[in-house]
């Protein structure tokens, strides 16, 4: 009973975020947020990289298709979650017989769930567009299961922000940092030995980094001899900021408590 209770909030908090982030927008916005803009942005980045840069098409389009997650899996999650706090519920949240994480876990399912359907429509321009004759049905098979195995990794992200923003009143600075960092120190442009030697190491931070491994060995080099290894950092790593939230959030559930109020901050 207590499984068939945990999904049925899983798929209560999944319907009511597609109807705060789709249904009520017009559906001319929704085409832009959806399709329009994360396909010109890819198209911007593929162009402006390989124009002053002299590597293989194939790298900046493989980073770019793996960086479109980001802002779903990264900025959609993060704004979701820490709205509890800024439409006044997380008093709710507080009190629910539910875990945490059951609470959001559909909301970031959601959310992953937008990042790969805009993965689906970037891979198929970039692809179009720059490298027609390597669009086969294995090839977008491989990348489609290693992008939503990327989303995933990269909602623990977006759910440590969130959580953070039932702390912090403005998290978009946070979110837009962290897009930033991710963008730096994932080799989505540029290999990491462009670096300075001390920043390097910092790339084993990100999740995305391993992901775009994969999918550059997958499109780039045709190479599987690290796959299950690189995958497996990034799960965990992604799981780490996962269970960083939580931690978090039982810090913030205990000072509510104590103070007797939700807004303590």
């Amino acid at each position: 009973m207590r499984l068939a209770a945990n999904l049925k909030i899983i798929y209560y908090n999944f319907v009511f975020t597609y109807k705060i982030h789709i249904k009520w927008l017009p559906k001319m916005n929704m085409i832009l947020e959806n399709i329009i803009l994360p396909v010109l942005s890819a198209i911007f980045y593929v162009m402006a990289a390989d124009y002053i840069s002299d590597l293989d098409i194939r790298y900046y389009v493989s980073g770019s298709i793996c960086f479109t997650a980001v802002d779903a899996c990264v900025g959609g999650i993060s704004t979701l979650v820490s709205s509890e706090r800024r439409f006044g519920t997380l008093h709710t949240t507080i009190g629910s017989v539910f875990q945490p994480f059951y609470l959001f876990l559909g909301r970031i399912l959601y959310w992953c769930g937008i990042g790969y359907f805009r993965f689906q429509i970037v891979f198929f321009f970039l692809f179009f567009l720059f490298m027609p004759e390597r669009l086969t049905l294995g090839v977008w098979l491989k990348c489609s299961l290693v992008y939503f195995l990327i989303c995933i990794a990269l909602s623990g992200i977006g759910y440590l922000i969130g959580i953070i923003g039932l702390h912090k009143r403005n998290i978009i600075g946070i979110c837009g940092l962290v897009e930033s960092l991710l963008l730096l120190f994932s080799e989505i442009y540029f290999p990491k030995e462009q670096l300075l030697p001390y920043a390097r190491n910092l790339c084993c931070l990100s999740p995305l980094y391993y992901g775009v491994k994969v999918c550059r060995s997958i499109l780039v080099y045709d190479r599987y001899d690290a796959t299950f290894s690189n995958i497996a950092f990034m799960l965990v790593l992604g799981g780490m900021y996962m269970v960083m939230g939580n931690v978090y959030f039982h810090f913030i559930k205990n000072r509510i408590l104590m103070q007797g109020q939700s807004d303590v901050y």
